[in-house]
């Protein structure tokens, strides 16, 4: 593990993290950098395309502004956006956008930056934070993987191809279950660990939580195969090489055997357990804590939710600059004048009256000019800064209109993408890309045996019966002993 120094809020903790191990602080260390993680269960995110050749200046406007038409912000609410991008095999940028309200990073986070200067440098999402095992070479980078966080208070799949994070997918976490199933939360952990998908494993009185527990994974499963799917054509994805369960250093029994009934033919789960000299229950911490310290000295990109970012000193900012300056310029027309008087005084005793009255008049047309000039110049940064403004209210006016008009869109888009997901998992074929054009259209290439064909007839009835205009295929190809079948859809 590399040498960091690095700071870390855990919910009311303050922590120092060295890179190998914590130790308690007081208050956060002013000169430290300082980071944070915020619950999954308090950020939106909104996944979308961009053009490849999107201008770097351009790019976070226009993923704010795609968040606020089509991703559900209220327009009334201010949020910080923040997002991860990865290129395409269709030569685009994949965008996974993330935001979350400033009230309530105030709310959680204030009273710590108050004790810090008003800094924290990080307030990191969760989905990323596997990037720190690749980063220290923990795990291979040349892979595909998917990591389960399934914890107490979140639960979610991250998908990672070479490192990097690429998409997830989130799920009920287990204080959610235990709540929901009227039972206390360490029971649930102690079943899922020790009786897993066994039935065998499970006391007769007990056998309505086993079944509770195999439809959970099962869902949980299917949207990760859904994950997989929708990403694969997109990033030239079959499957995925493997499979971490984080779950506390624990096992789920029976977890691998219904992975592969469902499908995960060749992907291996297995428990993740990595950081071996750290207590089990910290394990998480400590990636945690890795991921930050990466990110204090650049060694991983990551997204970032934080209003609190550490100002640089007063001399490096604008108004500071502008009082240096002021101050130098003070400073050196005392001095100029003090070396001005000595020669007039000299002056006065050489020349004449007349030559001296001369030289005055001269000197207060020059500071004339001075003054004037001075004045453009604060004029011009004063008509700039308007400029600036005005540019950012105009953009946040064409912002509400898109909000206003896209809400239709939306909703028809949203329940195409829905009945199409449904109809693929139901008939179990495997969609090599999804493609939309314009609000209610959509194409979705299928790969098929030739004993699959016939599902594809299924689907198509399926689609249809759900009350779309029209569902027709219109291309269909063989590669090899698969065929490829492009079915288009119509709202």
């Amino acid at each position: 593990m590399g040498n960091y120094s690095v700071c870390i809020i855990d919910k009311n903790d303050v922590k120092h993290f060295n890179g190998t191990s914590f130790s308690a602080v007081s208050l956060p260390q002013k000169h430290s950098y300082c980071g944070t993680f915020i619950s999954v269960n308090d950020i939106a995110s909104y996944a979308f395309q961009l053009p490849l050749d999107t201008s770097e200046e351009s790019f976070a406007i226009k993923v704010e502004r795609a968040f606020y038409k089509d991703g559900g912000l209220d327009a009334n609410e201010n949020y910080i956006v923040t997002y991860k991008r990865s290129k395409t095999q269709n030569e685009s940028w994949y965008i996974e956008a993330f935001a979350v309200k400033e009230s309530k990073l105030t709310e959680e986070f204030e009273k710590f930056a108050n004790k810090n200067k008003g800094a924290i440098d990080l307030v990191a999402v969760p989905y990323c934070v596997y990037e720190a095992l690749y980063i220290e070479s923990i795990i291979p980078k040349e892979s595909v993987d998917i990591f389960i966080h399934y914890h107490i208070d979140y639960t979610f799949a991250a998908m990672y191809k070479n490192g990097s994070f690429l998409a997830f997918r989130q799920f009920p976490s287990l204080r959610t279950l235990a709540k929901r199933w009227r039972l206390d939360v360490s029971f649930l952990v102690d079943a899922l660990s020790q009786w897993g998908l066994k039935k065998e494993l499970y006391p007769e009185d007990q056998f309505t939580l086993y079944t509770a527990f195999e439809k959970q994974l099962q869902d949980m499963l299917v949207k990760i195969q859904d994950l997989l799917r929708h990403k694969g054509g997109m990033f030239g994805i079959l499957s995925a090489d493997k499979v971490y369960l984080d779950f506390m250093r624990l096992d789920i029994p029976g977890l691998q055997d219904m992975a592969t009934e469902m499908g995960f033919y060749d992907t291996e789960i297995s428990t993740l357990l990595c950081c071996e000299d750290i207590d089990v229950n910290e394990q998480s911490k400590f990636i945690e804590g890795l991921y930050i310290a990466q990110a204090s000295v650049g060694l991983v990109d990551v997204p970032n939710l934080s209003i609190f970012e550490r100002q640089p000193p007063f001399y490096y900012t604008h108004t500071g600059a502008l009082t240096m300056i002021a101050i130098v310029a003070a400073s050196i027309v005392l001095v100029s004048g003090l070396l001005l008087e000595y020669k007039e005084d000299l002056l006065k005793k050489e020349k004449s009256t007349l030559l001296s009255k001369l030289k005055h008049k001269e000197e207060t047309r020059d500071k004339k000019l001075i003054i004037v000039a001075d004045f453009k110049k604060k004029k011009d940064l004063v008509q700039k800064s308007l400029n600036v403004e005005e540019r950012i209210i105009n953009g946040w006016i064409e912002v509400s209109h898109l909000v206003l008009d896209s809400k239709k869109s939306v909703r028809m888009r949203r329940k195409l993408m829905h009945d199409v997901n449904n109809a693929l998992a139901k008939h179990r074929l495997k969609a090599l890309s999804l493609t939309e054009y314009g609000d209610q259209n959509l194409s979705v290439t299928i790969y098929s045996t030739e004993k699959e064909r016939e599902k594809i007839a299924e689907f198509m009835k399926d689609i249809k019966s759900d009350g779309y205009s029209s569902v027709d295929t219109q291309l269909v190809s063989r590669d090899g002993g698969l065929y490829k079948s492009l079915v288009e859809i119509l709202q």
